[in-house]
């Protein structure tokens, strides 16, 4: 595999998420997606991604993935870092 295709096969076209659920880590920027699930062990920070908003059924938008990452969840902006964007999995609204 080519250098340019590694670097681009990572950054999914919203026509590549239609029914798929993936991690919010893999989404592109600026797509809305709702939480499918959260997963994490720790009551903690299940009690922490509750308190931001991430559950089930919430409305994401992912502003930023580079270094932390931000989303508008709602009304607010939430930041956060990589393994929260990777536990939390989401799919694309039709």
């Amino acid at each position: 595999m080519k250098f340019s295709e590694r670097l681009f096969s990572r950054h999914r076209g919203p026509q590549d998420l239609n029914g798929k659920e993936v991690a919010l880590a893999q989404m592109p920027l600026n797509l809305e997606v709702e939480v499918t699930r959260v997963e994490v062990s720790s009551p903690a920070r299940i009690h922490r991604l509750a308190s931001l908003g991430l559950l089930p059924g919430a409305r994401v938008r992912l502003l930023q993935n580079r270094g932390a990452y931000l989303a508008q969840v709602d009304r607010s902006q939430i930041a956060f870092d990589a393994a929260v964007a990777r536990a939390v999995w989401v799919k694309k609204i039709s």
